[in-house]
């Protein structure tokens, strides 16, 4: 290593402050070899993992597995990272465990605190991950990982650094709420309120979609550009904007110069669009319009439903529509071969029967759904905010001044 002369940082590099450990995979076709007591982990685990430290693996092996292969086993401590495509993900060992051959793991030296290079080594993934080559897949070696330059300060700086992230993170953590919660929320209210649209239970009485429906418009197909819209352009939307369950306004063609002589069906916040056409999976997909959206507008691919006033609302249309059971109905009256894509007909979409609840009981799950996704909004840009916060420190911690 290599002091400022001063003790207040210390340049070297991963290999110098650490034991850098490859990892391996026992044989696969030898069943002695799996479902042991030795904690085994990939590179996998990590993507999906909550928190910094790894408590326990979906694997394990056997002792004859361990000693087929040249993996090691690494303390509780260590700071494991992701060499083999996906690069740059990470997580501290909360347990003695082993890895298999997409990690390049870290057993930190005296001066080296783990959460401090757990902190550094997620700062620096992307700069690291430029390291990795190779043609059918990137990967870094053992040797370009340990040739990585790092800036060490005391170990008590490095432990104050790795405890202020540590907190960031868990506020980032507690402003985290996602579409899938808010969509997981919303799907149980409206069984908790109405019942399984399919079956009936309360007795709602039925009607054709079609006469509880003002009117259905369709869109035009305009030809665009894959591109960044730029303000005041106009784009036409893609299948994709709607088929996640949630409005994405990203999801478009750039249509320039703008349609002339074109009556085009721009879309605004309460609008319920509705995908005629797609793959059988994604067919029949329904989303609400959270903005004004005035200068993007349909394709032909996708259809406005225009509830009729005093009846039903869009927000109750769109979770009936969205309900497995019921959407499945949809789809069994779509046309096209089970390989292709399929759509559904006008006709087909006002010919279905459905329960109508009382208006006031919509209008109820209609106030909770923009709750929600007014609540998701917000969390959303705090969240945005916290991880601003956390870049801001880990950039500030890891700058190398002090």
């Amino acid at each position: 290593m290599i002091a400022t002369g001063d003790g207040s940082m210390t340049f070297t590099t991963l290999g110098k402050c650490c034991e850098v450990i490859s990892g391996a995979t026992p044989r696969r076709d030898h069943p002695e070899y799996w479902d042991g007591d030795i904690p085994w982990v990939t590179p996998k685990e990590l993507g999906g993992l909550e928190g910094t430290v790894l408590r326990q693996t979906e694997e394990s092996i056997t002792e004859a597995g361990f000693k087929n292969c040249s993996t090691r086993m690494l303390p509780a401590g260590s700071v494991l990272f992701s060499s083999r495509a996906p690069i740059g993900l990470v997580a501290i060992a909360g347990i003695s465990l082993c890895t298999n051959q997409g990690f390049k793991s870290f057993i930190p030296g005296p001066d080296v605190d783990s959460g401090y290079l757990y902190w550094w080594l997620k700062h620096h993934a992307a700069a690291i991950a430029q390291r990795g080559n190779g043609t059918t897949f990137a990967e870094i070696s053992k040797e370009g990982i340990e040739r990585v330059p790092i800036v060490l300060p005391p170990l008590a700086e490095q432990r104050r650094v790795a405890a202020v992230l540590d907190r960031v993170d868990r506020v980032r953590g507690m402003a985290s709420v996602t579409p899938d919660h808010v969509e997981a929320y919303l799907r149980a209210l409206f069984l908790e309120l109405f019942g399984e649209p399919v079956e009936n239970p309360r007795g709602w009485h039925r009607v054709p979609m079609g006469a509880a429906l003002t009117a259905i418009e369709a869109g035009w197909s305009a030809n665009g550009e894959e591109r960044d819209r730029r303000e005041g352009e106009f784009a036409v939307l893609k299948i994709s904007a709607v088929t996640s369950g949630r409005f994405n306004s990203s999801q478009v063609k750039v249509v320039a110069p703008p349609p002339v002589q074109r009556a085009l069906v721009t879309v605004r916040r309460g609008d319920l669009l509705f995908s005629r056409a797609n793959t059988r999976e994604l067919v029949a997909a329904t989303c609400l319009v959270e903005e004004d959206q005035p200068f993007l507008f349909l394709p032909d691919k996708l259809w406005r439903l225009i509830p009729k006033s005093g009846m039903v609302n869009s927000e109750y249309l769109r979770y009936l529509l969205s309900n497995k059971r019921f959407r499945d109905h949809i789809r069994s009256r779509a046309t096209g071969s089970s390989g292709s894509m399929l759509n559904v007909s006008q006709a087909k979409v006002a010919a279905l029967p459905f329960p109508v609840p009382p208006l006031a009981l919509q209008e109820r799950f209609a106030r909770a759904v923009w709750r929600a996704y007014g609540l998701e909004s917000a969390y959303r840009r705090r969240w945005e905010e916290v991880e601003t916060l956390r870049r801001q420190v880990a950039t500030t911690a890891f700058s190398g001044r002090p």
